[in-house]
């Protein structure tokens, strides 16, 4: 069996409907014919009314003009004017139409800006003021009537262009305030917003307690809540007795560190920021060194980790050779003091951190007490030096004050 093509010459795709092809099938339907049509851009097209040049864009063949016409007036002719009955009412003018007033739109507008209807005398020519007819208004923009727009919207408000809104004052009219900033009838916000809500601008809890103490025994202010002043209430609410007192603030801003040969200023337990902290740590050692137990057996793979890192960098950047030399270079640096404070030594340090770069090359290892190498921490050694002076003094517990 043979399979049936499409009619149409130069096309191979099999014939569906009437020995066509869908598409061509489809084009006989929607256009009657198996060829697309000629497609015109709708700039080319001119409006279909006569001696009309215009695009047609706007629907039906036509220009929009011709369009808007024919929806508006039914016709794409415009309709006849109607006849005026009536002319302006201004003698010696004959303009008619759409009057206002019994006026025309010349005349109109020159009774809106200047209070004057003379057509017989052109405005350029009768030397008519540019500005407003109020005495010391030069504003000349925009008149209506002779006057500017601001004296002309009192006007037509008041019926009186020199009617002036009543200033508010500076200050606050309530007394024993002195708020400069007043949002309506002479108040500030506080009081406005009372006076909206209450009715007065009298405080309502002192107007009730103003001749109230506290009850507390010794305190003489003024009653806020149940019987208490604002201080004993607070005492109260959170601790369940107004008498209670969780510290004496004592200020500090006067004295000086109380450890020996230092003139900074104390802020904690008589010491500066830096002699405290350092008692607090000697005093608190095993608690702290507890804390970094437990931390680093609850996260042993981290530290794991980490130091492998640090040390596959290391050993990377280091052959058989440098290793050797940094091994004679540690046994022979044993007995050294401390490289930065010269006291005795427990460790060997990297004078450039390992976590910042550093290497194990032996010119990068140096001796350093416990005080120091906890100090210095991951920092340059140049830095530690420069800013921290080297190492800390030692801080004794018993000198703590």
């Amino acid at each position: 069996m043979t399979k049936r093509t499409c009619d149409v010459p130069e096309c191979a795709k099999p014939a569906r409907a009437r020995n066509l092809c869908t598409m061509h099938y489809q084009r006989v339907k929607k256009y009657g014919g198996t060829d697309l049509p000629v497609h015109v851009k709708a700039s080319d097209l001119k409006c279909s009314v006569e001696d009309c040049s215009t695009p047609a864009k706007g629907g039906h063949g036509w220009c929009h003009m011709h369009y808007r016409r024919m929806r508006l007036h039914g016709s794409l002719d415009l309709p006849a004017r109607p006849a005026s009955s009536a002319s302006c009412r201004v003698d010696t003018c004959s303009k008619g139409g759409r009057l206002v007033r019994g006026l025309c739109a010349a005349h109109y507008a020159r009774l809106r800006i200047y209070g004057d209807v003379r057509a017989d005398i052109p405005i350029e020519a009768r030397g008519v003021t540019t500005e407003c007819q109020v005495h010391g208004c030069d504003r000349g923009d925009n008149l209506k009537r002779g006057w500017c727009g601001k004296h002309y919207q009192r006007w037509a408000a008041h019926d009186d262009p020199l009617w002036e809104p009543e200033r508010q004052p500076a200050v606050c009219t309530v007394d024993d305030c002195g708020s400069e900033l007043t949002v309506g009838k002479g108040l500030c916000r506080k009081h406005y917003m009372r006076l909206r809500r209450t009715g007065s601008t009298a405080d309502p809890v002192k107007a009730v307690h103003a001749d109230r103490g506290c009850t507390v025994d010794g305190c003489g202010k003024q009653v806020d809540r149940r019987e208490m002043c604002t201080t004993h209430y607070t005492r109260w609410k959170r601790h369940g007795d107004p008498h209670t007192v969780l510290r004496i603030w004592t200020p500090q801003q006067s004295l000086t560190c109380s450890h020996d040969g230092c003139e900074l200023g104390a802020e904690r337990k008589g010491l500066c920021q830096r002699h405290w902290a350092a008692a607090y740590h000697l005093n608190n050692r095993a608690e702290r060194n507890a804390r970094m137990r437990e931390h680093y057996l609850a996260n042993r793979e981290e530290y794991y980790a980490r130091t492998h890192r640090r040390r596959q960098r290391v050993d990377a950047n280091m052959d058989a050779l440098d290793r050797a030399l940094s091994a004679d270079y540690r046994r022979a640096i044993a007995n050294d003091p401390c490289f930065y404070c010269g006291r005795e030594a427990v460790s060997v340090d990297h004078f450039f951190p390992l976590a910042k770069g550093g290497t194990d090359h032996w010119w990068n290892l140096v001796r350093a007490c416990e005080a120091c190498n906890k100090s210095k921490w991951a920092r340059c050694g140049t830095w530690f030096q420069l800013v921290s002076g080297g190492g800390r003094e030692p801080v004794v517990a018993s000198d703590v004050a």
